[in-house]
């Protein structure tokens, strides 16, 4: 952790490993229902990956291991012992029946049953579909893709799926910060940081890959501002461009800045259960220079 040395807090009591995914996990006392991971790959002898991310569930994490490259977990959810599979195989369904990798925790395939014909509404109760009483903000997705979000515990959909299988689960909050956009040189070590000067960033250009909905949010903390820009995957034109489902893209998307490199703060979010991948990212700025090294 040493690009990292207070990401974990303190009191490390676990770590898991796979060398067949390249990954180390912590379970620590400072933070219980979290799981850090940190993500390593080396090609011909050299490490070109060291990364460190963490995962936080509704519950506290009460064990966990690995059996070959799936990672079982027992989560206390609402005061009941929940035993929980991760499989790390990418681009791979879970459940069948699911549209495409719904990303969710607490993921099951559910069959419809409760239909009301003079509504023409399908009531499902989240309760009923985990035996148990449940917190937090539960989605779901039909075989076609359709997304619904649950109101108070209650799926109501219309029209009349009994008979039909629907994925269901826990929706979580997906986040990753960018460090500060800075221009690099090479040295004898490698790369250094210029920082005698002022950049001013005037955009950032996002490459993604097979995603559906994703913000950027930008925020300058000095000046009191945060703006939000969402890409959501409808494009005019585009033959997969339906209004009642997620579109899954590959392109760029491009968000304004306008402000100096370490002034701002850029975050990329999404709460929806589909996948976001991102590819890369380039920049425009315009750099200015009042010392120089001799």
């Amino acid at each position: 952790t040493a690009h990292v040395p207070s990401y974990i807090p303190n009191g490390v009591y676990k770590l898991i490993p796979s060398t067949i995914e390249n990954l180390v996990l912590a379970l620590t006392n400072g933070a219980e229902d979290c799981l850090y991971v940190y993500k390593y790959l080396f090609i011909q002898n050299q490490k070109q990956q060291s990364s460190w991310s963490h995962w936080c569930f509704k519950g506290d994490i009460l064990g966990a291991s690995f059996i070959g490259s799936v990672l079982y977990l027992v989560i206390n959810r609402d005061g009941v012992a929940c035993l929980e599979k991760i499989l790390f195989t990418y681009n791979t369904k879970d459940i069948p029946t699911e549209p495409y990798r719904v990303f969710l925790d607490r993921k099951i395939n559910y069959q419809v049953t409760d239909y009301n014909p003079n509504t023409d509404i399908s009531t499902i109760q989240v309760s009923n579909v985990y035996n148990t009483n449940t917190q937090g903000s539960y989605k779901l997705i039909t075989d076609k893709g359709v997304y619904y979000s649950s109101s108070d515990g209650v799926f109501l959909l219309v029209g009349d799926y009994r008979g039909q299988q629907v994925t269901i689960g826990l929706s979580y909050l997906t986040k990753i910060k960018l460090s500060q956009l800075m221009i690099k040189r090479k040295n004898e070590q490698g790369t250094e940081a210029i920082t005698e000067g002022i950049l001013l960033l005037n955009n950032v250009v996002f490459n993604f890959s097979n995603s559906g909905v994703f913000s950027v949010i930008v925020e300058v903390p000095t000046k009191d501002k945060k703006y939000t820009y969402m890409y959501t995957g409808k494009n005019l034109g585009l033959d997969n461009a339906t209004l009642d489902r997620i579109n899954f893209t590959s392109g760029k998307f491009k968000v304004p800045i306008n402000d100096k490199n370490d002034k701002v703060n850029i975050t990329i979010e999404t709460a929806y259960p589909h996948p976001v991948a991102f590819n890369g990212l380039s920049w425009v700025g315009r750099f200015s220079q009042r010392s120089k090294r001799i």
